[in-house]
């Protein structure tokens, strides 16, 4: 029977490119104490597999109810295997499903190339730009197969996201569209929205789309947005940036962001997001991170409604 249900979710921690990891993650954790959601998720760029970062997955772990985990595009980073990371972090596989309270969630799993490196137009890719980010056949026919054998409202959670149609270097899925299709086509073989509703972080925006009757989530960043190398500047002392010299080029969110997601058998999706404000200039002061999206250091709350038939 599906029942209310309450989800604690976060994206995008980057705990070891920021010098402030353990304290945000901790604040997280201890709202999530006292708002005691049904489960808590990640939504990838959370922490490297390295030995020093056990108290930062300790304190993940201090929550005493389920946790799950999605995997980002950084997660990897330092030579470390996709194995390395499920171990580290205790997850249940690189994607997986499992149903709680009567929805059925769906993680994917985003960092594959496409199958024998070919373009959608059947054409030889002889260098892929930036990290994998598709999803395998194999993994395309696990989803539809997992969609097809639940009778529940489906969530899906992802890093990359599902919604916005950019080619650009290491944006979303290279085969959202179609992963878009696979899930409308459900919708349609059901006869309802079997498919409520899909999660994502990677981008360090707030932002929404709703597709054919599909509401695809933005969650912000914990920590901040990216602006690139010609926005350099040290917004704290020059210590941090000895340790950390990629947090030149960030604008930093003063609070950690994170959001809690209500899910309404009627159909009704509340969400309850963080604000904060930046640490320095913003990225629209220093004439940055404009496209696409406005660069907002929070989280939108929102009432979304699944349509009936």
């Amino acid at each position: 029977m599906t029942q209310h249900l309450r989800i604690g979710i976060c994206a995008d921690v980057h705990h070891d490119l920021i010098p402030d990891g353990m304290e945000r993650i901790k604040l997280f954790i201890d709202a999530m104490k006292m708002e005691k959601p049904d489960f808590i998720i990640h939504l990838g760029d959370f922490c490297r597999p390295y030995e020093y970062n056990k108290p930062f997955m300790d304190l993940w772990n201090s929550f005493k109810g389920p946790k799950y985990h999605v995997f980002g595009n950084h997660d990897i980073d330092g030579g470390f295997s996709d194995d390395d990371v499920i171990r580290f972090w205790n997850a249940k596989g690189r994607y997986y499903s499992f149903d709680h309270k009567g929805f059925h969630f769906i993680v994917l799993f985003g960092n594959e190339k496409r199958d024998q490196n070919m373009d959608d137009h059947g054409h030889s890719i002889d260098e892929v730009r930036g990290y994998p980010r598709s999803i395998s056949s194999e993994q395309k026919k696990w989803l539809e197969d997992d969609i097809e054998k639940t009778e529940l409202p489906v969530i899906l959670c992802n890093h990359h996201g599902l919604d916005t149609d950019l080619d650009v270097e290491n944006g979303s899925l290279k085969d959202c569209i179609l992963i878009r299709r696979i899930l409308e086509r459900a919708n349609e073989k059901a006869g309802r929205q079997k498919v409520w509703l899909s999660i994502s972080g990677h981008w360090h925006r707030d932002f929404y789309n709703y597709y054919n009757k599909i509401h695809y989530l933005q969650i912000n960043s914990m920590s901040y947005q990216w602006l690139g190398q010609n926005y350099g500047l040290e917004r704290m002392e020059s210590s941090v940036y000895e340790k950390y010299p990629w947090f030149k080029f960030v604008a930093p969110y003063n609070d950690p962001l994170w959001a809690v997601i209500e899910l309404d058998p009627a159909g009704l999706i509340t969400v309850r997001g963080k604000k904060s404000d930046w640490i320095g200039p913003s990225p629209r002061d220093m004439g940055a991170g404009e496209e696409f999206y406005p660069s907002v250091p929070w989280i939108s709350d929102r009432v979304l409604t699944v349509e009936k038939p």
